[in-house]
C-alpha cells in the first residue's frame, strides 16, 4: 500500500497528515521541488529567473495601479455628469471599491508584487531592488496610453535620469 493510501485510511485522530494538494499530486510535487533545488544549485540560472520575475513583477503592478487610476477616473467623469457629489460630501455613483474594473486592479498589484517578492529568493537584493526603476518607465507608458496623460519633456528627463 501507498504512503497515501495508508494515511488516509488513519482517519481524522490517528497518525500524520499530508497537505491535499501533494496528496493529489506526489510526483508533481516532488518534481517541481527537485527543479526547483537544481536551479538554486545553478547560480547562472537563478539569477536570469529572479532579474525576469523582478522585471515583470514591476511590470504587472504598475499595470494595476493605473488600472485602479483609470477606475477613479471613471468615477470621478460620472461624478461631474451628475452634477458632483451630494452636500454630505458623498457621491451618487457606484463606489470605486464596487467596480470590477478597480478589483482587477488590485489583483494585478498583489500578483505583480508577489512576483516581485519570489525574485529576492532567486537573485541578490542588490540586483532585484534597483529594478524597482522599470515601474517608473512602464508608469510613463502605461499613463499616456491609457489615461491619455500628455508625456512632457520634463518627463522624458526624469525617467532617463532614473534608467541611467
Amino acid at each position: 500500500m501507498s504512503p497515501i493510501g495508508r494515511r488516509r485510511g488513519r482517519g481524522r485522530g490517528g497518525g500524520m497528515s499530508i497537505p491535499p494538494a501533494a496528496g493529489l499530486f506526489p510526483g508533481v510535487i516532488s518534481d517541481i521541488n527537485a527543479e526547483l533545488i537544481e536551479l538554486k544549485t545553478d547560480p547562472d540560472e537563478s539569477i536570469a529567473l529572479g532579474i525576469a520575475m523582478a522585471v515583470v513583477g514591476n511590470v504587472i503592478t504598475t499595470l494595476g495601479l493605473n488600472i485602479q487610476r483609470l477606475a477613479h477616473s471613471k468615477q470621478e467623469q460620472e461624478d461631474a455628469i451628475k452634477g458632483g457629489a451630494s452636500p454630505g460630501g458623498t457621491s451618487d455613483t457606484v463606489p470605486h471599491q464596487h467596480r470590477n474594473t478597480w478589483w482587477l486592479g488590485v489583483a494585478l498589484m498583489i500578483l505583480g508584487e508577489v512576483g516581485n517578492f519570489a525574485a529576492y529568493g532567486f537573485a541578490p537584493a542588490t540586483l532585484v531592488a534597483p529594478l524597482g526603476a522599470v515601474s517608473v518607465v512602464a508608469n510613463a507608458v502605461y499613463a499616456s496610453l491609457m489615461l491619455s496623460e500628455e508625456f512632457r519633456m520634463r518627463d522624458v528627463c526624469g525617467t532617463i535620469l532614473v534608467i541611467g
